[in-house]
Protein backbone atom coordinates (compact mmCIF):
# COMPACT_ATOMS: atom_id res chain seq x y z
CA UNK A 1 0.00 0.00 0.00
CA UNK A 2 1.76 3.08 -0.49
CA UNK A 3 2.33 6.53 0.91
CA UNK A 4 3.32 6.70 4.63
CA UNK A 5 0.49 3.35 5.87
CA UNK A 6 1.06 0.06 4.97
CA UNK A 7 -0.11 -3.01 5.88
CA UNK A 8 1.03 -6.88 5.50
CA UNK A 9 -0.50 -9.86 5.97
CA UNK A 10 0.90 -13.46 6.55
CA UNK A 11 -0.94 -16.78 7.14
CA UNK A 12 -0.46 -19.82 7.05
CA UNK A 13 -2.70 -23.38 8.42
CA UNK A 14 -1.05 -26.69 8.86
CA UNK A 15 -3.04 -30.10 9.08
CA UNK A 16 -1.00 -33.29 9.98
CA UNK A 17 -3.28 -36.60 9.01
CA UNK A 18 -2.04 -39.69 10.16
CA UNK A 19 -3.12 -43.56 10.47
CA UNK A 20 -1.93 -46.48 11.72
CA UNK A 21 -1.07 -49.05 8.98
CA UNK A 22 0.72 -52.10 11.24
CA UNK A 23 1.52 -53.31 14.85
CA UNK A 24 3.04 -56.06 14.17
CA UNK A 25 0.29 -58.00 13.64
CA UNK A 26 -1.73 -57.15 16.84
CA UNK A 27 -5.01 -55.22 16.27
CA UNK A 28 -4.39 -52.60 18.87
CA UNK A 29 -1.96 -51.19 21.37
CA UNK A 30 -2.34 -49.73 24.44
CA UNK A 31 0.31 -46.63 25.09
CA UNK A 32 1.56 -46.05 28.32
CA UNK A 33 0.46 -46.27 31.99
CA UNK A 34 -1.85 -43.33 32.29
CA UNK A 35 -0.71 -41.08 35.43
CA UNK A 36 0.72 -43.07 38.73
CA UNK A 37 -0.99 -40.98 41.06
CA UNK A 38 -4.05 -40.96 40.10
CA UNK A 39 -3.56 -44.82 39.37
CA UNK A 40 -5.80 -44.74 35.68
CA UNK A 41 -3.88 -47.15 33.32
CA UNK A 42 -3.72 -46.23 29.76
CA UNK A 43 -5.43 -43.60 28.30
CA UNK A 44 -4.85 -44.18 24.63
CA UNK A 45 -4.30 -46.72 22.48
CA UNK A 46 -2.97 -47.38 19.06
CA UNK A 47 -5.99 -48.89 16.79
CA UNK A 48 -5.36 -50.21 13.03
CA UNK A 49 -6.63 -47.85 10.59
CA UNK A 50 -7.33 -44.99 13.29
CA UNK A 51 -4.46 -42.11 13.87
CA UNK A 52 -2.02 -41.76 16.58
CA UNK A 53 -3.12 -39.41 19.48
CA UNK A 54 -6.42 -40.90 20.00
CA UNK A 55 -7.95 -41.44 23.64
CA UNK A 56 -9.44 -44.97 24.70
CA UNK A 57 -12.25 -45.27 27.68
CA UNK A 58 -15.79 -45.03 28.61
CA UNK A 59 -19.25 -43.09 27.82
CA UNK A 60 -20.22 -40.87 30.74
CA UNK A 61 -24.04 -41.52 31.30
CA UNK A 62 -24.49 -39.12 33.89
CA UNK A 63 -25.56 -40.40 37.60
CA UNK A 64 -27.46 -43.19 39.06
CA UNK A 65 -30.42 -41.55 40.41
CA UNK A 66 -32.39 -44.46 41.85
CA UNK A 67 -32.63 -48.42 42.37
CA UNK A 68 -33.94 -49.04 39.28
CA UNK A 69 -31.30 -47.82 37.51
CA UNK A 70 -28.82 -49.46 39.45
CA UNK A 71 -30.77 -52.94 38.68
CA UNK A 72 -30.42 -52.25 35.12
CA UNK A 73 -26.14 -52.92 35.43
CA UNK A 74 -25.58 -56.61 37.14
CA UNK A 75 -21.89 -55.14 37.06
CA UNK A 76 -19.43 -52.24 36.24
CA UNK A 77 -15.77 -51.33 35.84
CA UNK A 78 -16.74 -48.34 39.04
CA UNK A 79 -19.07 -49.21 41.98
CA UNK A 80 -23.30 -49.37 40.80
CA UNK A 81 -25.61 -47.06 43.59
CA UNK A 82 -27.51 -44.16 44.01
CA UNK A 83 -25.42 -41.07 43.31
CA UNK A 84 -22.31 -42.58 41.68
CA UNK A 85 -21.39 -42.13 38.42
CA UNK A 86 -22.80 -44.50 35.76
CA UNK A 87 -21.03 -45.53 32.47
CA UNK A 88 -22.70 -46.66 29.17
CA UNK A 89 -23.08 -50.62 28.55
CA UNK A 90 -22.05 -50.44 24.76
CA UNK A 91 -22.95 -54.07 24.30
CA UNK A 92 -25.95 -54.13 26.47
CA UNK A 93 -25.05 -56.94 28.06
CA UNK A 94 -26.13 -55.06 31.74
CA UNK A 95 -22.01 -55.11 32.47
CA UNK A 96 -19.39 -52.52 31.79
CA UNK A 97 -16.63 -53.96 31.44
CA UNK A 98 -13.20 -52.64 30.40
CA UNK A 99 -13.28 -55.37 27.11
CA UNK A 100 -16.39 -54.25 25.56
CA UNK A 101 -17.91 -50.76 27.02
CA UNK A 102 -14.77 -48.56 25.86
CA UNK A 103 -14.65 -46.92 22.48
CA UNK A 104 -12.62 -43.89 21.02
CA UNK A 105 -13.46 -40.71 23.21
CA UNK A 106 -11.39 -37.74 21.80
CA UNK A 107 -8.52 -37.23 19.16
CA UNK A 108 -5.59 -35.16 20.41
CA UNK A 109 -4.43 -33.96 16.85
CA UNK A 110 -5.74 -30.61 15.58
CA UNK A 111 -7.76 -30.76 12.59
CA UNK A 112 -5.54 -27.53 11.05
CA UNK A 113 -3.39 -25.01 13.40
CA UNK A 114 -1.39 -22.30 12.48
CA UNK A 115 -0.62 -18.32 12.90
CA UNK A 116 -1.43 -15.06 11.47
CA UNK A 117 0.91 -11.50 11.42
CA UNK A 118 -0.47 -8.68 10.51
CA UNK A 119 2.30 -5.82 10.46
CA UNK A 120 0.72 -2.12 10.45
CA UNK A 121 3.73 0.75 9.61
CA UNK A 122 3.13 4.79 9.75
CA UNK A 123 5.86 6.89 9.29
CA UNK A 124 8.35 5.78 11.93
CA UNK A 125 5.88 3.64 14.10
CA UNK A 126 5.35 -0.05 13.51
CA UNK A 127 3.10 -2.58 15.22
CA UNK A 128 2.78 -6.28 15.18
CA UNK A 129 0.40 -8.60 15.67
CA UNK A 130 1.06 -12.22 15.83
CA UNK A 131 -2.01 -14.29 16.35
CA UNK A 132 -1.54 -18.34 16.80
CA UNK A 133 -4.28 -20.96 16.54
CA UNK A 134 -5.64 -24.57 16.78
CA UNK A 135 -8.66 -26.10 16.11
CA UNK A 136 -10.13 -29.27 17.24
CA UNK A 137 -8.13 -31.38 18.89
CA UNK A 138 -9.15 -32.66 22.29
CA UNK A 139 -7.51 -32.43 25.59
CA UNK A 140 -7.65 -35.21 28.53
CA UNK A 141 -8.09 -32.64 31.51
CA UNK A 142 -6.66 -35.06 34.87
CA UNK A 143 -7.35 -31.84 36.75
CA UNK A 144 -11.23 -32.35 36.37
CA UNK A 145 -11.05 -36.31 36.77
CA UNK A 146 -9.33 -35.33 40.55
CA UNK A 147 -11.05 -32.06 41.54
CA UNK A 148 -14.79 -33.86 40.80
CA UNK A 149 -13.76 -36.19 43.13
CA UNK A 150 -15.70 -35.49 46.43
CA UNK A 151 -13.91 -37.80 48.60
CA UNK A 152 -12.68 -35.43 51.18
CA UNK A 153 -9.32 -36.37 50.62
CA UNK A 154 -7.77 -33.46 48.38
CA UNK A 155 -9.73 -30.06 47.16
CA UNK A 156 -12.48 -30.11 44.59
CA UNK A 157 -14.05 -27.68 42.01
CA UNK A 158 -16.22 -24.95 44.07
CA UNK A 159 -18.90 -26.64 41.64
CA UNK A 160 -18.86 -29.77 43.99
CA UNK A 161 -21.00 -27.95 46.35
CA UNK A 162 -23.84 -28.82 43.35
CA UNK A 163 -22.72 -32.37 43.85
CA UNK A 164 -25.93 -35.15 44.17
CA UNK A 165 -27.65 -35.76 47.23
CA UNK A 166 -31.54 -36.67 47.53
CA UNK A 167 -32.36 -33.07 47.60
CA UNK A 168 -30.37 -32.06 44.76
CA UNK A 169 -30.43 -34.84 42.21
CA UNK A 170 -27.59 -33.83 39.54
CA UNK A 171 -26.80 -35.79 36.59
CA UNK A 172 -23.23 -34.14 36.34
CA UNK A 173 -21.38 -34.66 39.80
CA UNK A 174 -21.49 -37.31 41.77
CA UNK A 175 -22.42 -37.53 45.94
CA UNK A 176 -19.95 -37.32 48.42
CA UNK A 177 -18.56 -40.68 49.02
CA UNK A 178 -14.87 -42.04 49.54
CA UNK A 179 -15.04 -44.34 46.40
CA UNK A 180 -12.41 -42.39 44.08
CA UNK A 181 -14.45 -43.64 41.14
CA UNK A 182 -11.90 -42.64 38.91
CA UNK A 183 -12.51 -44.15 35.02
CA UNK A 184 -11.22 -42.57 31.76
CA UNK A 185 -13.96 -41.33 30.53
CA UNK A 186 -15.15 -38.65 27.55
CA UNK A 187 -16.70 -36.54 30.91
CA UNK A 188 -13.23 -35.22 31.35
CA UNK A 189 -12.24 -34.87 27.35
CA UNK A 190 -12.84 -31.43 26.47
CA UNK A 191 -12.15 -29.27 23.14
CA UNK A 192 -8.45 -27.61 23.18
CA UNK A 193 -9.17 -25.40 20.53
CA UNK A 194 -7.90 -22.09 20.50
CA UNK A 195 -6.80 -18.60 19.97
CA UNK A 196 -3.90 -16.47 21.18
CA UNK A 197 -2.80 -13.60 20.92
CA UNK A 198 0.61 -14.68 21.42
CA UNK A 199 3.05 -11.80 20.53
CA UNK A 200 2.20 -7.58 20.29
CA UNK A 201 4.93 -5.48 19.39
CA UNK A 202 4.89 -1.73 18.84
CA UNK A 203 8.25 0.37 18.14
CA UNK A 204 8.96 3.35 16.80
CA UNK A 205 12.47 4.52 14.03
CA UNK A 206 14.13 7.02 14.24
CA UNK A 207 16.00 7.00 10.69
CA UNK A 208 17.50 10.07 10.12
CA UNK A 209 20.42 10.62 13.04
CA UNK A 210 23.08 12.85 13.34
CA UNK A 211 25.76 10.38 14.84
CA UNK A 212 28.72 9.53 13.54
CA UNK A 213 28.56 5.90 14.28
CA UNK A 214 24.71 5.21 14.48
CA UNK A 215 22.72 4.56 11.57
CA UNK A 216 19.80 3.92 12.67
CA UNK A 217 17.79 3.66 16.35
CA UNK A 218 14.59 1.67 17.43
CA UNK A 219 12.85 1.60 20.69
CA UNK A 220 10.02 -0.85 21.15
CA UNK A 221 8.17 -2.34 23.63
CA UNK A 222 6.28 -6.29 23.27
CA UNK A 223 3.84 -8.00 24.87
CA UNK A 224 3.56 -11.87 24.75
CA UNK A 225 1.16 -13.92 25.77
CA UNK A 226 -1.28 -11.63 26.08
CA UNK A 227 -4.50 -13.11 25.50
CA UNK A 228 -6.69 -16.33 25.14
CA UNK A 229 -9.66 -17.42 23.53
CA UNK A 230 -10.79 -20.90 24.17
CA UNK A 231 -13.23 -23.30 25.80
CA UNK A 232 -11.06 -25.67 27.38
CA UNK A 233 -11.42 -25.17 31.17
CA UNK A 234 -7.67 -25.83 32.08
CA UNK A 235 -5.05 -23.06 32.99
CA UNK A 236 -3.53 -23.33 29.37
CA UNK A 237 -4.84 -24.99 26.06
CA UNK A 238 -1.00 -25.28 24.89
CA UNK A 239 -0.02 -28.35 27.49
CA UNK A 240 1.31 -31.26 27.27
CA UNK A 241 1.87 -33.27 30.41
CA UNK A 242 3.30 -35.96 28.58
CA UNK A 243 6.29 -33.69 27.08
CA UNK A 244 6.84 -33.64 23.33
CA UNK A 245 5.45 -37.51 22.70
CA UNK A 246 3.18 -37.63 19.58
CA UNK A 247 2.02 -41.11 21.17
CA UNK A 248 0.62 -39.08 24.25
CA UNK A 249 -0.10 -35.97 23.66
CA UNK A 250 -3.10 -33.65 24.83
CA UNK A 251 -2.95 -34.22 28.40
CA UNK A 252 -3.14 -31.75 30.95
CA UNK A 253 -2.16 -32.40 34.47
CA UNK A 254 -1.48 -29.16 36.71
CA UNK A 255 0.03 -27.97 33.66
CA UNK A 256 1.06 -24.50 34.73
CA UNK A 257 -0.04 -21.84 32.07
CA UNK A 258 2.67 -19.90 29.73
CA UNK A 259 3.79 -16.59 31.43
CA UNK A 260 2.56 -13.14 30.46
CA UNK A 261 5.69 -10.72 29.72
CA UNK A 262 6.63 -7.51 28.82
CA UNK A 263 9.54 -5.81 27.15
CA UNK A 264 10.86 -3.07 26.51
CA UNK A 265 14.44 -2.72 24.13
CA UNK A 266 16.42 -0.31 22.03
CA UNK A 267 18.28 -1.42 18.81
CA UNK A 268 20.99 0.26 17.15
CA UNK A 269 22.41 0.21 13.68
CA UNK A 270 25.68 1.12 13.59
CA UNK A 271 27.49 2.59 10.77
Amino acid sequence: MSGPFSWTTAFNISLNRNKVLELGGESYKDIGDGDGHLKTGSIRRLIIGEPIGIFYGYRFDGIFQNEEECAQQTASASPIGVGLRRYKDLNGDGVVDAGNDREIIGDANPKFFGGLTNTFAYKGFELNVFLQYSYGNDIFNYNALELEAPTGGQNVYKDLVNRWTPENPSNIYPKASTNRNLLVSDRFIEDGSYLKLKTLSLSYGFLQLNFKHIAGLRVYVTGQNLLTWTKYKGYDPEVSYQGASTLEAGEDFGGYPQSRTFMMGIKLDIK
